[in-house]
Formats: structure tokens, sequence, C-alpha cells
């Protein structure tokens, strides 16, 4: 089915580019953002690099990126044997807030707590804010599990998902 695939090469255009974000705005100060080239298509194309096609409709990696464009981020990622939670403000003003973080069955709905954190972030930072051993986390997890953070803040809230690699 082409248009299936098409879709889907779109969804994993927006996996990449949520991914490169992430780690850039993790990274602070030693990379402060992202230059993202060709924002929208100049003729119809099936695929191609840019977030808005030819018609100016948002492709799903648009909406990858806007969700990584927000002046308050949490992540969450897999960094030597650990699972690591970020929080990235890119406001000029300090943020005070909570996160949960979760294990989520996306075919049941159950949840399972890993930790609440309560945070305090400084203007312009990234803040490693959580860490544990994820490889003994991924043995009480299954096939249809993701890590999920939920995060409230003075600035907003976000949500941060991980599809642990199988």
């Amino acid at each position: 089915d082409f248009e299936k695939f098409l879709y889907m090469g779109q969804v994993m255009q927006g996996d990449a580019i949520k991914i490169a974000v992430e780690a850039h705005r993790r990274n602070m100060p030693f990379c402060q953002g992202s230059l993202y080239w060709q924002h929208n298509d100049c003729w119809p194309a099936a695929s191609g690099w840019a977030m808005i096609d030819y018609y100016a409709c948002p492709k799903p990696s648009y909406y990858a990126f806007k969700r990584c464009a927000k002046q308050l981020m949490a992540t969450i990622s897999e960094s030597d044997g650990k699972l690591v939670m970020h929080i990235c403000n890119d406001s000029l003003a300090s943020v005070q807030g909570s996160a949960s973080l979760y294990i989520y069955n996306v075919e049941t709905g159950e949840e399972r707590s890993i930790a609440e954190i309560k945070f305090a972030i400084g203007e312009n930072s990234s803040k490693n804010v959580f860490e544990c051993q994820y490889e003994s986390l991924k043995d009480t997890m299954c096939e249809k599990d993701i890590i999920l953070c939920d995060l409230y803040s003075t600035l907003g809230e976000d949500r941060a998902m991980l599809i642990p690699r199988r």
C-alpha cells in the first residue's frame, strides 16, 4: 500500500527530527539549537526533507518539531546503560515543577510508576533531573510498554515518550 508506506516514511522523518532536536537541546551549553533547512516543499513531491508540503499542509514532522521547539521540554533517553530524563528551558525565567515518569502499556492502559520528580531549572538551560539503571527496568517491560513523562510547571506542561529498543 503506497499511501501507508509514504505516511510511515513521513512519521519516521518526524521521529528523526525529534531525536536530533532533543539531543541538541539536552546538550546545552555545548549546543544551543538546530538550524532546519528546507521548511517547505517547492514543488509537489511524494516525500522530502520539508515539514510543510507544496500545498502548505503540515506533514507529521511539523508536529514533532513544533513540540520540540516549545520553551520548556522534557526528554527521556538511554545513555550508558541508564534511563535519563532532562528538562530543557529556553525561556528567560527560572521554572519549577514536577514530573511523573512511568511505564505505560499501550494495549491495556496500565501505568507503572518509575519516579515522581520535583525540579527547579534556571533560565536558558538544560538539566538532568533523573537517572536510573535502564537494563533492570527493561527486564520488567513487555513489547507493548513505552516510557512516558508528564511534566507540570510554572511555564506549562509537556509529555515526553521513549519507545524502548527491542
